[in-house]
């Protein structure tokens, strides 16, 4: 491996690495981890606490978290840094692709814009934030493919090796992965037969160097050593390797187990959060296509990436368990076609009277976008004088024409086409910023938001400072207190590890009166109502609409607010524990129970 001298280029990618990192690890602990986080995040504390636990068809996340959890306190920050290094490592995937990139600058450019691109992605960002290992399937099985290329075969090995152990997530990119790769070679068949590649000469994208032997055996070396000591846990977890036997059956009973998500839900979430990146993309297609017959290596890389995108999305649409954070195999081809498409808009060739004129246009374009934005607000917060803000909002549209049209008709139609083209880049690229902070520090793991793995969590912060405050007043320790779970939940096990006094039941012996008891809310029982007392908690949320976006979606558009169902949990706890004891409950007239 040859170690090339430092560029400009190479510090850009290294600061796209950085705003990637900073936006994945800032604030990773602050939200409570969801049920489906918890699940796994649970599996990795009993293995660290010294059990046996089903490590599942996740064996990197379970052994690799279960070890940073075995020498470190297990906290959310941990249960989610290895998905949030992983996606971080995914933004130096353009960087792999370098030796394919050529002296074109048009590529090269494209190569950055997609490295920041995938840096501030909204969906990228949420899902790196979230336990599991969704993100470390897609970054380590995409980074094994340019090493792969470029004959870096222990790189190729390691990294194969750590998505081997990611699941079924795995599997479902191979599928895509595969059915896009056989249409694109199916369409090189198709010109040749029709003798339509005289023209470009071939289809074929990249040409690879012959394997030499010995490299061949250090990769698989590489391969084996990464499955043996990362799914064996060092040697100490027999079962781990097992997690491969159980990645098929997962995935295939995926495709007969509904999740109840909208397939509409999908392309929805790609109209709120990735407008831009889908509009650029549906240009760099239509450029390719149209040009790929007389064009170069970006045509027939933009024809490639856009059947991989349209696959993508079919693939996932028609999976009954899909859940919208499958979209991750989509958004890559679509920043890719729209990093090849951006740079085709830079005013780096023309005049500065152009550029100045473009610039003006810009200004006045986005002026007119933020008085159609506040009146929209006004129209979502008021929900009055309908008719007054919607003249403001056609009055500002019909100015924004008027105005690019007598740029184009005064100065240039180059002027009118960039300063349009920036207008609308920076008026969608800011949205998609909004978009990306509000899932990733806003509103972290929310149901509101559409890239949460649902059910989404609860009340898990007030649920644990109450239980301190309970175990402070009776046991004179924070932790020590006594607790039953009569309700099934990894989210609510993970939220009360530190509480070594914790146990699980099916139901209370008629003698048994432990201080606190945890139940569903329909599971409450006259003999707890007598003798505890009892606080409704909000546990698990989930949309409380059936369509792929909510009804009133100016509202949910501009504050994220729309109808969610709840399901609640209730803590017990019994009336000797406060000032009173039992006389004060008798003395009540009723529980205090939802």
């Amino acid at each position: 491996m040859r170690i090339r001298s430092l560029t400009f280029e190479h510090i850009l990618y290294f600061l796209a690495f950085l705003l990637a990192l900073g936006l994945r690890l800032l604030r990773l602990g602050a939200t409570p981890l969801t049920e489906a986080e918890a699940n796994w995040a649970m599996h990795a504390l009993e293995l660290a606490r010294g059990g046996q636990p089903l490590i599942g068809a996740q064996p990197a996340y379970v052994l690799l978290t279960g070890l940073l959890f075995a020498v470190l306190p297990a906290t959310a920050f941990l249960a989610r840094l290895l998905p949030a290094l992983a996606g971080s490592l995914l933004v130096l995937l353009p960087l792999q692709l370098h030796p394919w990139l050529g002296d074109s600058t048009l590529l090269r450019r494209a190569g950055l814009v997609l490295a920041f691109g995938l840096a501030l992605d909204p969906g990228l960002v949420a899902l790196s934030r979230q336990a599991g290992s969704l993100i470390p399937a897609l970054a380590f099985g995409l980074l094994a493919l340019p090493f792969f290329a470029r004959r870096w075969l222990i790189l190729a090995g390691v990294t194969a090796g750590l998505a081997l152990l990611s699941g079924p997530a795995l599997l479902h990119g191979v599928l895509i992965l595969a059915l896009s790769w056989g249409a694109y070679r199916l369409l090189g068949r198709v010109l040749k037969r029709f003798e339509l590649t005289g023209a470009v000469g071939s289809i074929r994208l990249v040409d690879l160097s012959p394997l030499e032997p010995g490299a061949l055996r250090n990769g698989l070396l590489a391969l084996g050593g990464t499955l043996l000591f990362a799914g064996l846990f060092f040697f100490r977890i027999p079962q781990g390797l097992a997690g491969l036997a159980d990645m098929l059956p997962e995935y295939l009973q995926g495709w007969i187990s509904p999740s109840g998500i909208p397939a509409l839900r999908l392309p929805a979430a790609l109209l709120v959060y990735h407008a831009l990146v889908l509009l650029l993309a549906l240009l760099a297609a239509g450029r390719g296509w149209w040009r790929l017959l007389t064009g170069g290596r970006a045509e027939r890389l933009a024809v490639a990436l856009s059947l991989w995108a349209l696959i993508a999305m079919l693939v996932v649409m028609l999976y009954p368990a899909r859940q919208v954070g499958d979209l991750v195999w989509a958004l890559l081809p679509l920043w890719g076609l729209a990093a090849l498409e951006l740079p085709h808009h830079l005013p780096v060739n023309e005049d500065r009277s152009t550029r100045l004129v473009a610039a003006g246009l810009t200004a006045l374009l986005f002026v007119l976008t933020v008085i159609v934005w506040v009146n929209f607000l006004n129209i979502s917060r008021y929900q009055a004088n309908y008719s007054l803000y919607w003249i403001i909002i056609g009055g500002a549209v019909l100015l924004g024409a008027i105005s690019s049209a007598l740029v184009a008709a005064g100065w240039s139609i180059v002027s009118a086409r960039l300063g349009l083209i920036w207008a609308v880049c920076i008026t969608l690229g800011l949205s998609m910023f909004s978009g990306m902070w509000g899932a990733a520090q806003l509103r972290p793991n929310s149901a509101q938001e559409l890239w949460t793995e649902l059910p989404a969590a609860g009340q898990a912060d007030l649920l644990v400072d109450t239980l301190t405050d309970l175990s402070r007043w009776s046991t004179g320790h924070d932790h020590e207190i006594e607790i039953v779970m009569l309700v099934d939940s990894a989210a609510l096990r993970w939220a009360l590890r530190e509480f070594p006094n914790l146990r699980t039941a099916d139901d209370l012996a008629a003698t048994d009166a432990p201080p606190i008891v945890f139940t569903a809310q329909s599971g409450q029982t006259p003999t707890l109502a007598q003798s505890y007392r009892g606080q409704d908690l909000v546990w698990h949320q989930v949309p409380g609409w059936q369509t792929a976006l909510p009804i009133d979606l100016g509202v949910w558009l501009t504050f994220r607010q729309a109808p969610l169902a709840s399901e609640q949990i209730i803590l017990w706890a019994r009336a000797d524990l406060f000032p009173g004891g039992l006389e004060a409950l008798s003395g009540a007239e009723e529980p205090a129970v939802p």
